[in-house]
């Protein structure tokens, strides 16, 4: 059992290493973990969450089955059940608090020295490029290792997640919230340089429902304004010293050759929803059905090369139908549900990662309505690891009480 443990630990330590850089390594620690996690199966059986992924996952599976192209659903699946199910068993998984406490750290210094180094080479401060397509900054935004749109996402997620230990862990010392809370302002800078729209649109989102939270428990209105008169300038401060992130910005119009491809693909979703309204195509078809690309003028044929339907939402309907958005809708509930209360009941650490995962996802969730970052790696696998962890210190935090 000490081994068992040990390994439990160390893939959550390689998982918070590697992620920020590549997911191959956190597939590596999944699959490790998988191996050594079999007692860990049972626990937190009633766990709403892990139920209904368990659901969406044989769902998804028995969909397949009965599709037109089964092999291309296994696969399908096989990712959901990789990127989402077995990232929340890890962080569950992740031992004692300690262990705990460590791999979030870990993975908020590495993400941040990313942050850090990718923000220095937009400016020309450090390499762009650090190999063929490796990438810090390309194309005039900056990626992170990975495309401008996950690096906008976890740059979000970060943003949450460092400002929530300035405000609620209260066992940090000054000058480590000091850091949080600059830490935290450098990833939103980075989610401006990667000139991600739709994330533009979620930060606001996401930010402007954190403020009336946080003026409604605290009343500190005037905080909220200067933070927002703060953004702004800083935003302005961008477009002034960068005409390329000025002219994506500035430049957005309806007939731009990108907002248009995203207009057509949504309506390619829509044709298929309305197709097979209960049960949609199959896990991973709904980009195959050719017989709607087809549709389209021979102009935009290109489009059939798209591997996703640029909207989650449109796209895991066009996949799974209404049966399966129904389960969707209720693991999303359930998992707003759990990290709230685990806010709730928690204590410093955990409340202050809690607070901070939970406006997070939110952002996330409204991003993904311009892109699909949850049926991929990446994103979604730092989402469900940090929830593992919230879920299992929580458990712990209930236990010793």
């Amino acid at each position: 059992m000490i081994l068992i443990n040990a390994v439990k630990t160390a893939a959550n330590y390689i998982f918070a290493l590697s992620m920020p850089f590549t997911h191959i390594g956190g597939y590596a620690a999944v699959g490790l973990a998988f191996f050594v996690s079999w007692s860990s199966w049972g626990k937190h059986r009633a766990q709403p969450l892990k139920l209904l992924l368990k659901i969406f996952i044989i769902y998804g599976f028995v969909r397949a089955v009965f599709s037109g192209q089964p092999q291309v659903g296994y696969a399908a699946m096989f990712g959901y059940f990789s990127q989402w199910f077995l990232p929340l068993l890890l962080g569950m998984a992740a031992g004692d608090s300690k262990a705990a406490v460590k791999s979030f750290y870990i993975y908020m210094g590495a993400f941040f020295t990313l942050v850090f180094l990718s923000v220095l080479a937009y400016f020309g401060l450090f390499y762009k490029h650090l190999g063929a397509d490796i990438y810090l900054v390309n194309e005039g935004l900056l990626k992170g290792l990975r495309s401008h749109i996950a690096m906008a996402a976890l740059s979000l997620l970060f943003s949450f997640l460092a400002f929530s230990q300035t405000l609620y862990n209260q066992k940090l010392s000054k000058n480590f919230r000091a850091f949080f809370a600059a830490a935290g302002i450098i990833s939103l800078l980075a989610l401006a340089l990667t000139g991600s729209r739709g994330y533009y649109i979620a930060a606001v989102l996401s930010y402007a429902a954190f403020g009336i939270y946080w003026f409604v428990q605290t009343g500190k209105i005037k905080a909220m304004i200067y933070a927002a008169l703060a953004a702004s300038a800083v935003m302005a401060l961008l477009l002034s010293v960068s005409p390329g992130l000025r002219q994506r910005v500035t430049g957005t119009k309806f007939s731009e050759p990108n907002v248009q491809g995203r207009v057509i693909l949504y309506k390619v979703a829509f044709w298929e929803i309305r197709e097979r309204p209960f049960f949609g195509f199959g896990p991973g078809e709904g980009v195959k059905q050719e017989k709607y690309f087809n549709m389209l003028p021979p102009e935009q044929q290109a489009l059939k090369n798209h591997t996703h339907l640029h909207s989650f939402y449109l796209n895991f309907m066009a996949d799974f139908g209404l049966a399966g958005f129904v389960i969707f809708i209720l693991m999303v509930f359930y998992w707003l549900k759990t990290v709230w209360t685990a806010y709730h009941s928690g204590s410093n650490f955990n409340k202050a990662v809690s607070f901070g995962l939970f406006w997070g996802i939110i952002g996330i969730l409204a991003g993904d309505s311009f892109d699909t970052l949850l049926r991929g790696p990446g994103v979604a696998m730092e989402l469900f690891w940090l929830t593992g962890i919230v879920i299992g210190l929580n458990e712990s935090e209930k236990g010793d009480k």
